[in-house]
């Protein structure tokens, strides 16, 4: 049995919408400053699509028995994206901090902002436990001490 039409016709629109839509377009490509800091871009991705199609019957005239592919049919299709700015993360001798660049700051930001400063203290404060000294995590993730 013949495949219908619209699946060619989605199949196509996915591979458009897949080609536009990647993890860059979220976190962006991480840019280094002639000081050695690392900005990156995080951006929100609003995403929407809608596609439509019709088999068009036959004129009535046409006494012919067709099959479905023989059918003309329509198709359309259309879509949106909008990306916007959310924040930078900035990577500056092994310390990361988050820099917000929206005016309505939720509570779920401000909590995601303070994960750096909480991780910081509790390893200060289990360093102290322990006896060990102060060390950091450089940029690319290895401890330094």
């Amino acid at each position: 049995m013949n495949e219908h039409p619209i699946h060619d016709f989605m199949k196509t629109a996915m591979e458009s919408i897949k080609s536009m839509v990647d993890v860059n377009t979220i976190v962006g490509t991480p840019i280094e400053t002639s000081d050695g800091t690392i900005i990156i871009p995080v951006s929100k991705v609003s995403f929407g699509f809608v596609a439509g199609g019709s088999d068009i019957p036959p004129a009535k005239n046409n006494k012919e028995v067709q099959a479905p592919s023989d059918k003309p049919f329509g198709a359309a299709a259309c879509s949106g994206v909008t990306l916007t700015p959310m924040a930078f993360l900035i990577v500056n001798k092994g310390q990361v901090k988050m820099v917000s660049v929206s005016n309505s700051i939720t509570t779920i930001d401000k909590v995601i902002e303070l994960v750096p400063d909480v991780i910081d203290r509790i390893k200060t404060i289990v360093d102290e436990k322990t006896g060990e000294k102060n060390s950091a995590w450089a940029p690319d993730g290895d401890l330094q001490e």
